[in-house]
């Protein structure tokens, strides 16, 4: 008896120390980034049997087990998700909900998941967890900005490049030439007419415009005129410069008139036979319309062709229209000593004043197929079929002359700043012309049995048969979590749960101790009394 009561209470502390392990290692890690804490749980051992009184001869009687002490069930892993802190970089990550990153050893070729996410990138451009291992991501084509191909290594698209004359290796975002400008003005009605014309009082702007003189056109000659850069194919900043005029209509209609003009630095103009002459720089004529109330009611718009000269109004065509139903010009960009590089490729520029026609057409033409034919009459005007008005136009109110909104889709050629990760797990990169790209998207990874993943500590964990088979699929969809960039996921042990099991351990295991003193010394008695 003294020998049984001796093994029993070696099962509990020896169970009970095991148990006391896994606490302390819980406790050692309680700031390891996204680590999981330990459960175990107990099972008794298989119990002793006997029978009390006479033994039947088909073995049945009154019977009793006495158990033979306790034993290590399983250690389970603690999948509780931790709380978040910020991190120190962009490149930060957390999983909110379920789901683990994966990452690929570089030397061996091994994948590891984890839920940590700590990562930066390294000299070579990998972005990389602390021990080297590459995080994985689908890239996106940085033509079409959709995903393409399978999983592979996320690192930085490098490219060689000279800058101020020093070779270096860059991430750059390629320039693209502008191909709309979104205007919105606030034209007074109560302005006068700077610029006159005796024949054609519609276009007495484009008359005075000389591209051969400097000023091209005089600052008394207008009321109002607007700048803003737009970009050639090469990302070279050209100045676009509006200029707007007020034009008296006798008899009234009860309408408001204003011509216009757009026009860029004639010296850059690089049209065919455009360098030196009077039209040089000059992309665009046209009118508004207002109506009593100053509302966008109307407008024309034409363009110069290149045939014959540019000074003549009839040389001078109704602007085609963009896809999306706005008066279009066309510009060539000469190379300038300020910005050496510049094409003679035509860009087509679409221009939104806050007016559009559905249909992509003009109404009223008639016999009207020139700027020249518009004369003094404003019923020989055309006007934007099936006009659709943007939800910021042009106004004719009588307040002020002012822009209210300038902007263009061109940029110039950038350089990578820095990345940020977006709750779809997309890795976003932010160049210094104000353009974010998306280079990759990072997937998540979920098992069947997540309890079945083999710890490999560094905070990472492996496929096992027991963990089942891997499912990969996007953040947010399903039952993966999001991702939160710059934040990183804390360790789930709760200290305190931790400190309470260990003074519970620390009393089991003394009592268990007691038990095997206390056997011995009953053996111990026995012995003595032979002697």
């Amino acid at each position: 008896m003294g020998f049984s009561a001796m093994y029993v209470g070696a099962t509990g502390v020896t169970s009970l120390s095991q148990k006391m392990s896994v606490i302390g290692n819980d406790l050692s890690n309680v700031d390891t980034i996204a680590y999981r804490g330990s459960d175990v749980l107990f099972q008794d051992l298989m119990s002793r049997y006997g029978t009390v009184g006479q033994v039947l001869s088909n073995d049945t009687g009154a019977a009793f087990q006495m158990g033979m002490g306790v034993g290590v069930a399983d250690v389970r892993i603690d999948l509780n998700q931790g709380s978040f802190k910020d991190g120190s970089a962009n490149t930060d990550m957390a999983i909110d909900g379920k789901g683990m990153f994966r990452v690929v050893s570089q030397d061996a070729g091994t994948s590891y998941y984890t839920r940590a996410g700590n990562y930066r990138f390294d000299n070579a451009g990998y972005l990389v967890d602390p021990h080297g291992n590459v995080l994985q991501g689908r890239a996106i084509d940085r033509t079409t900005g959709e995903v393409s191909g399978g999983v592979t290594d996320i690192v930085l698209p490098w490219e060689d490049a000279t800058i101020d004359g020093v070779p270096t290796r860059v991430v750059s975002s390629p320039p693209s030439p502008t191909t709309r400008l979104n205007l919105q003005f606030s034209l007074d009605k109560s302005e006068t007419d700077h610029s006159t014309s005796a024949t054609d009082p519609f276009f007495a702007l484009a008359g005075l415009w000389d591209g051969a003189a400097d000023p091209p056109l005089a600052g008394s000659s207008y009321a109002y005129s607007s700048s803003i850069n737009i970009y050639d194919a090469q990302g070279n900043a050209q100045p676009m410069t509006l200029y707007f005029d007020k034009v008296d209509v006798t008899p009234s209609d009860g309408n408001t008139y204003w011509e216009f003009i757009a026009t860029v630095d004639p010296a850059a103009d690089g049209r065919a036979g455009m360098t030196g002459t009077s039209g040089a720089g000059l992309l665009m004529m046209g009118t508004l319309t207002f109506n009593s109330f100053g509302q966008f009611v109307g407008q024309t718009s034409y363009t110069y062709e290149g045939a014959g000269d540019s000074s003549l109004l009839s040389n001078w065509s109704p602007a085609a229209f963009s896809a999306d139903g706005f008066p279009t010009m066309t510009a060539t960009f000469l190379g300038l000593a300020s910005g050496a590089g510049a094409g003679t490729t035509g860009q087509t520029i679409a221009l939104n004043l806050g007016l559009g026609s559905a249909t992509g057409g003009w109404t009223g033409l008639a016999s009207n197929a020139s700027a020249a034919s518009v004369g003094t009459s404003v019923a020989n005007l055309p006007n934007l079929a099936s006009i659709a008005e943007q939800p910021n136009a042009t106004t004719g109110y009588g307040d002020s002359l002012a822009t209210l909104s300038a902007s263009q889709d061109g940029h110039a050629t950038g350089y990578l700043l820095d990345v940020s990760v977006t709750s779809e797990g997309y890795v976003r990169a932010i160049y210094s012309n104000g353009e974010e790209e998306n280079l990759y998207q990072i997937p998540l990874y979920t098992f069947t049995n997540e309890y079945g993943l083999r710890r490999e500590g560094s905070n990472l964990f492996t496929q096992t048969v027991e963990s089942g088979s891997v499912v990969e699929g996007t953040a947010g969809t399903g039952p993966r979590g999001n991702i939160q960039g710059k934040s990183l996921e804390q360790s789930n042990v709760d200290m305190t749960e931790e400190f309470v099991d260990m003074i519970v351990t620390q009393r089991g295991l003394q009592a268990n101790t007691k038990v095997v003193s206390a056997a011995d010394a009953m053996l111990n008695t026995a012995i003595s009394m032979k002697r």
